[in-house]
């Protein structure tokens, strides 16, 4: 299964994905405000991630993608569906995206890709994310497309010795 929009494609992740995967996550900035991804990120992180999402998929659980440029297939981060919950039809979305790529729209096309596929196939009703308050890129992004902030988990995350709030931002089907 892909997505496919103007300028970038979502694909789940190959073991080809590997190399590139390892090599575009690999950034302070990114791990900074992630909560499941080291600096440094190193092959074999690549590879073990790669194999439990393909564990995933045996399951049928979607989950996460790659993003990719659709004009050379270059893969330039990544995106995903987490803790679906179809019996109250919910689920959170996270997103990252190398540095080199940043500030183009990149994101927000694969944010509003995942949405209509959470909306429309997995028919879910609401969409979440949670953003360390230092983030504010990420934040701006879901508002941009239509997120509502909804509160602040205080205290929530300790992130390289400090202890940070978290935002949470909701949005709704009909909102989309």
């Amino acid at each position: 299964m892909k997505l496919e929009g103007k300028r970038i494609i979502l694909r789940p992740y190959r073991k080809s994905d590997a190399n590139d995967l390892a090599e575009k996550i690999n950034h302070k900035d990114i791990a900074r405000y992630t909560t499941n991804i080291p600096y440094p990120y190193s092959l074999e992180d690549a590879k073990k991630f790669i194999k439990s999402l393909q564990e995933k998929a045996k399951k049928k659980q979607p989950c996460c993608f790659g993003i990719f440029l659709r004009e050379n297939k270059e893969f330039i981060g990544g995106i995903g569906i987490h803790n679906i919950n179809f019996k109250n039809k919910n689920a959170e979305t996270g997103y990252w995206l190398n540095k080199d790529y940043r500030g183009n729209g990149y994101a927000k096309e694969a944010l509003e890709l995942v949405l209509d596929y959470a909306f429309k196939k997995l028919k879910l009703r609401r969409v979440y994310a949670k953003v360390m308050t230092p983030n504010k890129p990420s934040y701006k992004l879901l508002e941009k497309v239509g997120f509502k902030k909804e509160g602040t988990l205080r205290k929530e995350i300790e992130k390289n010795k400090k202890t940070l709030d978290v935002y949470i931002y909701g949005l709704l089907k009909e909102e989309f």
